[in-house]
């Protein structure tokens, strides 16, 4: 019970009081008037005739017509690739040890200058020998490169 009393009276006032600090006036810079305090203020009053989204403006991005143009000329570019009879190849015939097989414009553009020549090099061969030509070819240029990157790394 004495040990409670003590207890009790370690929180009293008269106990604590004497160990509070001050600050020392000297010491704190102080701030103009009109400078923020860091409390909240009220805009009761300030607000008349104003609501919400009264300034918003709607406004296209600057760069939207740049984009549009460069995807314009990139969908014709490709319609005339796909529409010249040079680039018309039907990839579902490709015999089954092929490989590679290009999915995007450009990697079919490239395999198709690979396969002409290929073509030119190997003379008149069937499409298999000729994919399975370029197919060699780009395992080499693979490997070439992961060398390379390997040895530029280290």
């Amino acid at each position: 019970m004495a040990d409670a009393a003590a207890r009790q009276l370690q929180y009293e006032y008269k106990a604590n009081s004497n160990l509070v600090l001050q600050a020392d006036v000297r010491l704190i810079e102080r701030r103009g008037r009109d400078e923020a305090t860091g409390e909240v203020l009220s805009l009761s009053g300030k607000l008349t005739g104003t609501r919400m989204g009264d300034r918003a403006q709607r406004t296209k991005p600057d760069k939207a017509e740049e984009r549009k143009a460069k995807r314009q000329k990139r969908d014709e570019a490709s319609y005339e690739l796909s529409k010249s009879k040079s680039a018309r190849v039907t990839w579902a015939d490709d015999p089954p040890g092929v490989l590679y097989r290009p999915r995007a414009q450009h990697t079919r553009h490239a395999y198709e200058l690979l396969l002409s020549f290929m073509q030119s090099a190997l003379g008149d061969q069937p499409r298999d020998i000729l994919c399975g030509a370029c197919d060699e070819v780009s395992a080499y240029y693979q490997l070439l490169n992961k060398l390379l990157n390997y040895k530029i790394a280290h």
